[in-house]
């Protein structure tokens, strides 16, 4: 009897996984339909951001601060500690229902500070003598702030510059820059 319920117990588990299996036939002899030479294309999934940094028309990582971590691929300049409370995210905006996060930065008189983002993967790719542009929008409470975009490479050499001062006007405010590179690099950065 014991020898019986094993081998139906065998049988039961050999035979399973056949049957709950799909069994799908593939006959490249078969042509269904003909396919015109002028016919040429790619199917790309873009899985976890993968295509971020290649395809991805923007170049900076969580340019809006929407991450679950919203300080993600942006790093201090200078990098030593800086006092806490120069940059705060804030999670409420009435301007832009469709994106609400903006970066606060508080400066005292003295303050020299600074952004990087190193873009996707490895960095951003920058070609000679093509220009990109970059949108700030921002709010000045008081006057005086000066601001600079700056593309570097790997080595942290300077391949573009721009400096703005921006409007002294109320309320929120838009200014669209241009930064043409002196030179390619694989790896560059934004600060």
């Amino acid at each position: 009897m014991c020898k019986k319920i094993v081998l139906v117990f065998f049988l039961w588990c050999f035979l399973l996984p056949v049957f709950s299996q799909d069994i799908y036939t593939v006959s490249t002899k078969n042509i269904k339909a003909k396919i015109p030479s002028t016919l040429w294309g790619l199917f790309f999934e873009d899985i976890n951001r993968g295509a971020d940094g290649g395809l991805y028309g923007e170049m900076v990582e969580n340019r809006s601060f929407d991450f679950p971590k919203p300080m993600t691929a942006w790093d201090e300049w200078p990098s030593q500690r800086l006092r806490d409370g120069i940059f705060v995210v804030t999670n409420q905006i009435t301007s832009n229902d469709v994106n609400p996060k903006y970066l606060s930065v508080n400066l005292q008189p003295t303050d020299t500070v600074g952004l990087i983002n190193t873009g996707f993967d490895e960095g951003m790719a920058f070609t000679k003598d093509l220009p990109y542009s970059l949108t700030l929008r921002y709010r000045q409470t008081m006057p005086g702030v000066h601001i600079r975009a700056i593309l570097l490479n790997a080595m942290n050499r300077s391949l573009a510059e721009v400096s703005i001062t921006p409007s002294n006007k109320n309320g929120w405010q838009e200014q669209q820059i241009h930064l043409v590179s002196k030179d390619n690099a694989a790896k560059g950065k934004l600060l």
